[in-house]
C-alpha cells in the first residue's frame, strides 16, 4: 500500500506539477493517466470503455477526466484511443524517481514475503 501511495505521489508531482488540483481533477485523473500510460507502454492503447473497465469507474467519469487531461496536454486522442501526450511520454522514459520508488518497494516486499 505504501508503494502505491508513493508512486501515486510521484506521478502526481511529475505530471501535474504545473497545474492546480482544481485544474487537473484530483486522484481520478492520476488513475486515468496511469491507465492511458499502461495502454501506451504496452502498445495497446485503450478506448474510454476499456479504461473505465480497467479502473472500475463509471465511463462518464472517465470521459470527463480524459477530456480534462486532453485540455492539459497530458493525454491525446487518436480516433477512439487514448495515448500519453508526447512530453509526458518522454518524461516516463527518462524519470529515474519511479525506478527508485519501485526498487525500494520491491525490497520491502521481499522482506515481507
Amino acid at each position: 500500500m505504501r508503494l502505491f501511495v508513493e508512486l501515486s505521489r510521484e506521478l502526481r508531482a511529475g505530471v501535474f506539477a504545473h497545474h492546480s488540483r482544481r485544474d487537473w481533477g484530483g486522484y481520478t485523473s492520476v488513475l486515468g493517466t496511469c491507465a492511458v500510460g499502461i495502454g501506451h507502454a504496452d502498445g495497446r492503447p485503450m478506448n474510454a470503455t476499456k479504461i473505465a473497465h480497467f479502473l472500475d469507474m463509471p465511463r462518464t467519469t472517465v470521459l470527463r477526466n480524459l477530456h480534462r487531461l486532453i485540455e492539459l496536454k497530458i493525454v491525446m486522442k487518436r480516433g477512439l484511443l487514448y495515448l500519453l501526450g508526447p512530453s509526458i511520454a518522454r518524461q516516463f522514459t527518462r524519470e529515474p524517481i519511479y525506478r527508485k520508488v519501485l526498487t525500494r518497494g520491491f525490497r520491502e516486499l521481499h522482506g515481507f514475503l
